[in-house]
């Protein structure tokens, strides 16, 4: 059903959701040096996630998101078992007389075996769109705090825009890393990523 594995994309996601943030940011030294650099400053997402602990308390609301959402479906599923067997039951109640009989009484409970698997097709879709949500609400509003705390800092360096650090970055100048400047920001302030 749903794995772990779900947590790299949305890591993935999380990262190219915030590609630049316009942002304003700490001391008189790291003034200097964002101000030759054109005032910018650079942000690793994964790093704060996990120097503030959001990627352990994400992973852990979307696994529990998950097993919840999971255990609605195995319900579901012997739910519908009982109903097919119930059904055949019923089915196997009336008296075939003939091939033709036999016949038609396994085509009715073919068609509402289908008719069941594709409600379970349904709800697995519908489970699957749910946790994709989950994980989308739960990036955004960490997105969003980032935001909010690296805005801040960069406004202490008098800078006004700040890039996500990423693969296609080949090098990144030290002095403008404001990424744990930004963590220890963040980590003083309560967060709740299951909102």
């Amino acid at each position: 059903m749903f794995k772990m594995q779900m947590l790299g994309r949305f890591l993935v996601l999380l990262v190219a959701g915030l590609l630049t943030v316009g942002m304003a940011g700490c001391s008189n030294e790291e003034t200097e040096t964002v101000a030759s650099t054109g005032g910018m400053a650079v942000i690793d997402l994964n790093e704060i996630a996990k120097q503030t602990g959001r990627d352990t308390e994400i992973t852990e609301a979307i696994r529990q998101h998950e097993a919840k959402l999971n255990q609605q479906l195995l319900d579901m599923q012997a739910q519908a078992k009982q109903q097919f067997d119930d059904q055949k039951a019923q089915v196997e109640l009336r008296p075939a007389l003939s091939a033709e009989d036999e016949q038609a009484r396994q085509a009715e409970l073919d068609r509402y075996e289908k008719q069941l698997n594709g409600q379970l097709a349904q709800a697995q879709a519908e489970a699957k769109r749910s946790a994709l949500a989950y994980r989308q609400t739960l990036a955004k509003k960490f997105r969003d705090d980032v935001k909010k705390v690296a805005r801040e800092a960069a406004s202490d360096l008098g800078t006004t825009t700040i890039l996500i650090k990423q693969d296609f970055l080949l090098s990144v100048d030290p002095t403008i890393d404001i990424t744990d400047t930004v963590a220890t920001r963040m980590a003083s302030r309560p967060a709740n990523p299951k909102r």
